[in-house]
């Protein structure tokens, strides 16, 4: 569905059109930066970096940035289905209900809208499932390497979209809520958790 919504070019506005140049500028070699009507070329400041570096780091193969920005949000419709499907199955246990996540996912007018875009939203709800459903892992099992792939999403996520600063909360409130550890062990993990969600910015 995507795919065909975008079979010419995705759209953008401000944004989306700001994306694509800044990849543009970056494989030119001025930097990570848009060029001001003076003349003169100003850094990224506005929005976060991680999805045009992406655009970017595809673009270095000689790849048409808008078809990049196309076939990844493809992609990544996929990677949410699937992702928010299994979240609920996580979740619940109960196959049948993160079936109808998926498919509610698959045919909201609104995300195939969201996804046909030149935008950051597609990669930020693929970082976001990826944090909480890793949040998930470490509730049940307690073990560490589900906190780092939570924190490291987490992280991703904010330099994605500054809103991901929310994925905090559910990751220190996983973090306090287990019975695994004492607080000193709890108060490891939230650093741990913190310092990865953090290290980007």
């Amino acid at each position: 569905m995507v795919a065909y919504a975008t079979r010419w070019g995705p759209w953008a506005f401000s944004d989306g059109a700001g994306y694509i140049i800044l990849a543009r500028n970056l494989l030119r070699g001025r930097g990570l930066g848009l060029m001001r009507a003076s003349g003169e070329f100003h850094p990224l400041s506005l929005h976060p970096p991680l999805f045009p570096l992406t655009l970017a780091a595809f673009g270095f193969a000689g790849a048409d940035l808008a078809e990049v920005a196309r076939w990844l949000n493809t992609a990544l419709f996929g990677a949410t289905i699937v992702l928010g499907a299994l979240a609920i199955y996580f979740a619940t246990a109960k196959w049948w209900l993160a079936a109808g996540a998926g498919f509610t996912l698959l045919v909201s007018p609104l995300l195939v809208y969201l996804f046909s875009g030149a935008m950051s939203e597609p990669l930020f709800f693929v970082l976001t499932l990826g944090s909480l459903i890793a949040l998930q892992g470490y509730a049940r099992r307690r073990e560490r390497i589900y906190l780092v792939a939570a924190g490291i999403a987490s992280g991703l996520a904010l330099v994605t979209r500054y809103p991901g600063v929310a994925l905090l909360a559910p990751g220190v409130a996983a973090i306090l809520a287990s019975r695994a550890r004492d607080w000193k062990g709890k108060a490891v993990d939230c650093g741990l958790f913190v310092g990865l969600a953090g290290a980007p910015m």
